[in-house]
């Protein structure tokens, strides 16, 4: 049996109950006592949670309970199957009242075989069934441990991805890839590295590669366009033969040998001649004849034309010297983070390959320049070959590092697509064996659910849909829907008094007829009394065995009128008492007046009965909580309200504090009240009816003052007569009692002194 509910939780205003301390066990018989909203049907419904161990209406329930048998969670089966009768009985088993209700599997002798098969396949069902949750529950955890693989996966493949965690990366994507996954790919640390910069840049520009493009070149007398260094090695011949020529004059010793004189003097010459000058624009002499024959002899057409040679020369190494000197570099910030090591090396290689053809075309002008004031005599330049090639290849690398960049910036988004389509393949790649053992026990698991719902043919073992079928089938035989019509009709037309409802069969069930035709517009009275005999009736089915079941009872009498409420506990009586454990839930305290009669002439060998009420207390927050408490003792020990009132009057002794006696005045009334309705019937005033009453007129005049003065608000402070006037009015109240009805009066004070 039950013994006790120690903790509910996520039920209603069942939510964080304890049971109290002082709260006795459960008997065999239970009496529980609530006003309406107190939780007594949310209290059944807990009963009704205890045969799967789990309510769909309530997911997060939670509860403890102790029986006989052990202390049972939620998510556990009680091993008693226990059977509720609440204002949820209509909706969970029969359905609409006024369709088809479902069968009554009532077992007749002849069927025993099938029974025998029936539970054998049943307990075969349960088996399946459980294991069946089982393994789902299995299945589940597995896939949610699947599952959170890929969640985690996929917040590092985001992050790696991306450069920061977001949500554009999350489990579905993750699973996705992972099934289209052709084949296992790791990276090596370094890789992995590599790709994760590629995402973390931006696309940069391109980078114009270094060109220190072309001259042109006097071949034949006619102009060639001649890569710069190509034309450097060229022109450094030309400078060697220029530098051995010279010119043919008659050279002045003085010029020849100070060759600062010689371009001055030349210089002045030209300017002489251009301006036609007759005297020196130095000294203001005349010049020489025989001066001016030496100087052109000096400075003759051959000694011109080499001139012009060496400074046409020396304009182009200028030329030359200008644009190698203004060779730009890349800077390291426009190219790709991976590419800028390579950058550095390539340049600084270049520089030094330009830093020897600065010097060398530097050689060849002071070659020049000196040549240019010694053209009568041949000079050795001093000049070596220039060797183009290491500024060549130099120059080449450091243009295929800027190729590179500018390659990756044509391809950034193929670049980043890849990076990014490597590394979440690294990264799922790692995942891999975890998914396969996953993805094997799942596999296995959804083979078992398949042979446990479908069976397995080749083994002979039969599936939870060919058990049900089996079972539905057998039942169909066994099943005598007429003979149960029959007695829910006689038992119907015993509660109702009248033979117009009456139960027909109909398929495998049965529908309620009003005469000819099926009943319609029934009344709630009429549902209660059909949805009650069916409850009793179905306790007899071969799925329950009520000699070792619970049976739960919530409020039967609810919608019915007076003569009907005896009807009920007449049934609800004969139902019930033969159930291993009982549990009786109402409002109505006539009601509550019957089961306390029966259970109290109960036998005491079979009595074991247990009283409670439902109380429901308002929170701080405004949320109404259940407590399960003692039913209180007046109310076991009371007929009516009037008998306990007139208790406390006749049990009052005034202890002269005017708390003592505050509330008496208003009790009187109501007892005064209440004798003089029973008297006195007639709708007449409280002061008439007191008025007939053959007692002492003044005794009554001091009632009639007491009952009005202080049994109501006055607005004043307190009445210091309260205490002496209650003392003498309660006696004059009883006295009259007594007077007018001593049988009644003697009645009254033996039910107080019997107690």
């Amino acid at each position: 049996m039950l013994t006790t509910i120690e903790s509910v939780d996520a039920l209603g205003v069942f939510d964080k109950y304890r049971k109290d301390a002082s709260l006795g066990p459960f008997e065999r018989f239970n009496v529980l006592y609530g006003m309406n909203g107190s939780g007594k049907t949310t209290l059944s419904r807990l009963f009704l949670s205890l045969n799967a161990g789990e309510n769909e209406s309530y997911p997060e329930l939670k509860y403890t309970v102790s029986s006989s048998d052990g202390q049972f969670k939620q998510g556990q089966n009680f091993p008693r199957k226990v059977r509720v009768f609440n204002s949820d009985y209509v909706e969970s088993n029969i359905g609409e009242i006024e369709g088809q209700l479902n069968p009554i599997f009532i077992v007749g002798e002849e069927n025993k075989t099938l029974v025998s098969q029936i539970e054998a396949d049943e307990a075969k069902l349960a088996s399946l069934e459980a294991e069946q949750k089982l393994k789902e529950g299995e299945k589940s955890k597995l896939e949610l441990a699947r599952g959170k693989v890929f969640t985690d996966i996929a917040k590092i493949i985001a992050s790696d991805t991306s450069g920061q965690v977001t949500r554009t990366y999350r489990k579905p994507e993750a699973e996705k890839a992972y099934a289209a996954l052709k084949a296992a790919a790791t990276l090596t640390d370094e890789e992995l590295a590599v790709h994760s910069t590629t995402l973390r840049q931006s696309s940069l520009e391109k980078v114009p590669k270094l060109d220190i493009g072309k001259v042109s070149l006097d071949r034949d007398g006619a102009a060639i366009d001649v890569p710069v260094l190509e034309a450097i090695a060229e022109l450094t011949i030309t400078v060697q033969a220029l530098c051995l020529r010279t010119s043919d004059s008659l050279a002045v010793k003085r010029l020849q040998e100070n060759p600062d004189i010689a371009a001055w003097v030349e210089k002045g010459l030209s300017l002489h001649h251009d301006h036609k000058s007759e005297t020196c624009e130095y000294c203001l002499q005349p010049i020489p004849q025989q001066r001016l024959e030496e100087l052109a002899k000096h400075f003759n057409d051959s000694d011109r034309l080499l001139k012009e040679e060496i400074e046409v020369v020396i304009d182009v190494l200028a030329s030359l010297r200008a644009r190698i000197e203004a060779l730009a570099y890349p800077a390291r910030a426009q190219l790709y983070e991976e590419l800028r090591d390579d950058l550095k090396g390539a340049t600084a290689t270049l520089k030094t390959s330009q830093k020897t053809a600065l010097t060398h075309l530097d050689e060849a002008l002071k070659s020049l320049k000196d040549k240019l004031v010694r053209r009568t005599e041949a000079v050795e330049s001093g000049l070596s070959e220039y060797d183009s090639a290491p500024f060549v290849t130099s120059l080449g690398a450091l243009n295929e590092v800027l190729d590179r960049h500018n390659k990756k910036t044509e391809d950034f988004e193929k670049h980043a697509s890849d990076a990014r389509a490597a590394i979440e393949t690294h990264h799922l790649s790692a995942i891999g064996p975890d998914v396969t053992k996953y993805d094997t026990d799942i596999q296995a698991l959804k083979d078992r659910l398949t042979v446990i719902a479908d069976g397995d043919p080749s083994k002979g073992e039969h599936g939870i849909s060919a058990l049900r079928g089996s079972i539905t089938a057998n039942r169909a035989k066994v099943s005598n829907t007429a003979e149960a019509a029959e007695r829910l009709s006689g038992l119907l037309q015993t509660f109702l008094g009248r033979d117009e409802l009456k139960f027909e069969p109909e398929g495998d069930g049965y529908r309620i007829m009003r005469g000819s035709q099926a009943a319609t517009r029934l009344s709630e009275g009429e549902k209660t009394a059909i949805t009650f005999i069916y409850f009793i009736v179905q306790l007899e089915d071969q799925d329950f065995d009520i000699t070792e079941g619970i049976v739960v009872i919530d409020d039967p009498i609810s919608s019915l009128d007076s003569n009907s409420v005896y009807q009920a506990f007449s049934f609800l009586k004969n139902s019930v008492k033969d159930a291993k454990q009982v549990f009786l839930l109402t409002h109505n305290f006539d009601f509550l007046k019957l089961l306390l009669n029966w259970l109290n002439n109960i036998p005491k060998s079979k009595k074991q009965t247990s009283h409670y009420m439902l109380l429901c207390n308002i929170q701080a927050d405004g949320t109404r909580t259940a407590l399960i408490k003692p039913l209180d003792k007046e109310l076991r020990q009371n007929e009516s309200e009037y008998s306990w009132l007139f208790k406390q009057l006749y049990n009052f002794r005034s202890d002269g504090s005017i708390a003592g006696s505050y509330h008496i005045p208003n009790i009187a009334r109501k007892v005064l009240e209440a004798f003089l309705d029973f008297y006195y019937p007639a709708s007449e005033t409280l002061y008439k009816k007191l008025e007939r009453v053959e007692f002492d007129a003044i005794k009554k005049t001091a009632l009639m003052k007491f009952a009005n003065d202080l049994s109501h608000p006055t607005g004043k402070g307190f009445d210091p007569a309260l205490v002496p006037e209650t003392q003498k009015n309660v006696r004059y109240l009883l006295e009259m009692i007594e007077t007018v009805s001593p049988i009644h009066f003697k009645s009254l004070k033996d039910s107080i002194e019997a107690v």
